[in-house]
């Protein structure tokens, strides 16, 4: 049989590009190969070095990811060969030298590492689009030259730094991948955005380098490889297994390399701070400073809507201030997201609308994005990430009890030795086992123990050796049935520390324990100690003290009777602990009792230091912001107490019912106090939560008297309040006078203040019908619709917003 010639030469030529696509591939596998082989023996090499380990594993595993690609698409590029070339001669150097350099040099070589990362997400998305880096520079030279040359200028660096002596090794600085974009727009000023101060990682929160490389393995796997469909990993267990450590120990690798985007703890004793309503605002901010391309889109959202900048509805903050900025940005390699303790955001009704939103919402995201999540498995919780397939869950009891053992036992020897790394005395290796037995798999039971042991701020007149010995005495009669190993480590520290029998100091304990958990926020021991004397006088500050002063393992803020250290539980479980009855015993905290006594004490602190020009500020002419000293005299003539009062007496109240000593000390601060109050809120920023506090209190109040009032109050806040959160002194010389001649603050308070303007003529009878404008639809309104409780309106636009 004979073929035609033309289909003969069809079939020769798809033979050559066969043949010629081998040969590509070859020829590239032959190149990467040697490279590849240098950082198997470079990890091999580093196995032993813990601040290096995780980073070099990465390397590899993110260059071999990225050596597949480039096989599979046969790519030549000289771009690619260049970045060969220059890791190929500097982990050839670094294989060779002596294991004593190795060791003094760690910090450059996980630096190299840490760049060798940086290369590869380069490669990967260099391959994907070659056009990547030509869409963000704006200069002649090409976005991929200038990549290389940043490269090569870093590794030279680093050259240079393992060459010379070790001191150069904490000069050196990894290199991001984020081309920072040329005066895309001026500095953008997002500070309306709700922000969570202080919520971030903490790097003295992160797991003891070379245990849990199990799980953060996992992690940094999925976070690398971005052919994983799910792109939220939500790593939960029981209190006390190390979840949080976990979250800050990625958060922080990945900010070492430049790809964290943002990341939000939250914590039970700070949720006025961190909470629902501010998460998605403060990812948003966090994200806009770390890449400029989001920062310019999330500009242009929020400039067209003024309204969104204050929204605390999460759904809305998530679409307009998280997707849609980043729609179709380009980054090379991953960008994380950290939330830890979503179990501590709320209770179950405030965080349904995160749980909804990061359980259904998140696949829109690009698909670099990746969320890490961990919390408690509540019910609620489950009933979002259960069998999601959007979502991989993780439990740590999933984790092997010989590998938490492990890394617990690593653990408890790291801490229980001096700071060479000697033993301290009498603590050998069977000591820590015994420990690590005893802790049943927490690590929270291990840090606490510990902290006990060594003596943060211990009891006095008792060594480490006692300490130990007194965890392990009457042990068959001490667990009670049914104390988790964490509660029954609580009780039995406490029981070393105090006194069951002692009557006054269980009575001093549960008070002052009481206040640093029923607080909303924070105290400090001056702040505390204030709150304490103004609910039960009987509890001096030195009282305050002798109970803080030894918990220092249990407790933060206390190792050192700092005054403006901030108290709380160093961990949720200590409070779980005190207000659970059946665990607590006579340690037992009524948290409804104190709530009775925090509002008491608010109310009595409010009447003892609120007065009329607080912050002495000596001109009526300025704007608070054009103040300025204000912040010092803010300092000077506001205490931490009376502004926690200011904010939280309500806060406390509802957690109680209104009995008539509280009603008489409420009407009492309204009819006397109420502007002094205002002053406060408005040197602070916090005017807008004053119709808050006043609705709250109406609901509350069986008083007809308070009620009115309130009611009066609330409508003075909507006409004046934006005056007054600009200036203190337009609450007299605006708002008081300008108020209506029956409204029930200017006839109790106008005569109080006969030097302020007086209005002749023209003064309003009553409040206006209309009390104000809500603006933000660029186009006719179409629809408009009410809540049934009254307080939310929703409206549509022909613009196509709502």
């Amino acid at each position: 049989m004979h073929l035609a010639g033309g289909v003969t030469t069809g079939l020769t030529s798809v033979v050559d590009k066969a043949n010629d696509r081998i040969d590509q591939i070859t020829t590239l596998n032959d190149t990467w190969q040697p490279l590849l082989s240098k950082l198997k023996s470079f990890t091999e090499l580093v196995d032993n070095i813990a601040e290096v380990r995780p980073y070099a594993k990465m390397s590899w595993n993110v260059l071999s990811a990225a050596h597949k690609m480039i096989l599979a698409q046969g790519d030549r590029d000289d771009h690619i060969k260049q970045i060969y070339k220059i890791m190929d001669g500097i982990y050839a150097n670094v294989i060779q030298a002596e294991a004593s350099k190795i060791e003094s040099h760690k910090q450059v070589i996980a630096c190299m590492a840490q760049q060798s990362i940086a290369c590869g997400y380069f490669i990967t998305s260099y391959a994907k689009d070659k056009n990547f880096w030509m869409q963000l520079v704006k200069n002649s030279m090409s976005g991929a030259d200038t990549a290389i040359k940043s490269f090569q200028d870093k590794f030279e660096d680093l050259k240079k730094g393992f060459h010379e002596e070790a001191i150069r090794s904490t000069e050196i600085s990894i290199l991001h991948t984020e081309i920072i974009v040329e005066s895309i727009l001026d500095e953008v000023d997002l500070k309306d955005l709700p922000y969570a101060n202080d919520a971030r990682f903490r790097s003295d929160k992160q797991c003891l380098a070379g245990t849990r490389e199990e799980i953060l393995d996992e992690i940094t796997d999925w976070i690398n490889n971005s052919d994983h469909l799910q792109k939220v990993f939500l790593l939960c267990g029981a209190a006390g297994t190390g979840k949080s450590a976990i979250a800050h120990t990625i958060a922080n690798r990945f900010k070492v390399l430049g790809h964290l985007g943002s990341s939000y703890c939250f914590i039970r004793s700070d949720q006025a701070n961190r909470h629902p309503g501010n998460v998605f605002s403060t990812v948003a901010v966090n994200l806009s400073d770390h890449n400029a391309e989001i920062k310019d889109h999330l500009h242009k959202i929020i400039h067209r809507d003024r309204s969104l900048r204050t929204t605390q509805d999460v759904m809305t903050q998530f679409r307009n201030f998280i997707l849609m900025p980043t729609e179709n940005i380009t980054v090379a390699g991953p960008i994380v997201i950290v939330i830890d303790a979503l179990d501590e955001s709320g209770d179950c009704q405030s965080r349904s609308g995160i749980l909804a939103v990061l359980a259904k919402e998140m696949a829109g995201l690009p698909t670099n994005f990746r969320i890490l999540l961990t919390s408690r498995l509540e019910d609620d919780i489950q009933k979002y990430f259960n069998r999601n397939n959007a979502v991989l869950l993780k439990n740590m009891n999933r984790i092997s009890e010989r590998s938490t053992n492990l890394d617990i036992f690593s653990y408890i020897r790291s801490e229980l030795s001096d700071v060479s790394g000697k033993p301290m005395e009498e603590f050998d290796d069977v000591k820590c086992q015994v420990l690590t037995k005893k802790s049943e798999h927490l690590f929270q039971w291990a840090f606490v123990a510990c902290g006990f042991i060594k003596g943060v701020n211990g009891k006095a007149g008792s060594t480490p050796i006692k300490r130990y010995n007194s965890l392990f005495q009457d042990a068959t009669t001490s667990h009670h049935k049914g104390f988790e190993p964490l509660y029954q480590l609580y009780s039995d520290i406490l029981s070393q520390l105090f006194d069951p029998d002692d009557v006054e100091v269980m009575a001093h304990f549960t008070s002052v324990m009481g206040k640093i958990i029923s607080a909303f926020e924070p105290l400090s021991i001056d702040s505390l100690s204030a709150i304490q004397n103004a609910a039960n006088g009987a509890i001096s500050r030195n009282d305050v003290i002798s109970i803080i002063q030894f918990m220092g393992s249990l407790l933060s803020g206390v190792t050192e009777v700092d005054n403006v250290k901030y108290i709380r539980p160093l961990h949720t479980s200590f409070g779980d602990f005190l207000t659970n009855k059946l665990q607590s015993g006579d340690f037992y905290v009524d948290v409804s009792k104190q709530h009775a006594e925090m509002s008491q004490a608010c109310l009595n602190i409010m009447k003892e230091d609120l007065k009329f020009n607080i912050c002495k500020i000596k001109s009526s002419y300025q704007l608070n912001k054009d103040i300025p000293n204000l912040n010092e005299l803010i300092m000077h003539n506001i205490t931490q107490q009376l502004f926690y009062a200011c904010k939280y007496w309500i806060h406390h109240c509802q957690e109680i019912s209104f009995d008539s000593t509280i009603e008489r000390k409420v009407e009492n601060f309204l009819y006397k106090q109420f502007l002094y109050w205002l002053e406060v809120l408005s040197v602070h920023k916090k005017v807008n939560v004053a119709s808050d506090i006043l609705s709250l209190t109406l609901d509350k109040t069986g008083n007809n008297n308070v009620k009115c009032f309130l009611k009066d109050a609330m409508k003075f806040l909507f006409v004046f309040g934006n005056v007054m959160a600009q200036s203190v002194p337009h609450i007299y010389l605006s708002g008081l006078p300008f108020a209506p001649v029956n409204s029930v603050i200017a006839q109790h308070y106008l005569p109080k203040f006969s030097h302020t303007i007086v209005i002749q003529t023209g003064k309003m009878s009553d409040w206006p019908v209309l009390q104000n404008v809500l603006r933000g639809h660029t186009d006719t309104i179409s629809s408009v619709a009410f809540s049934p409780d009254g307080k939310h309106i929703v409206s549509g636009s022909w613009d196509k917003t709502i």
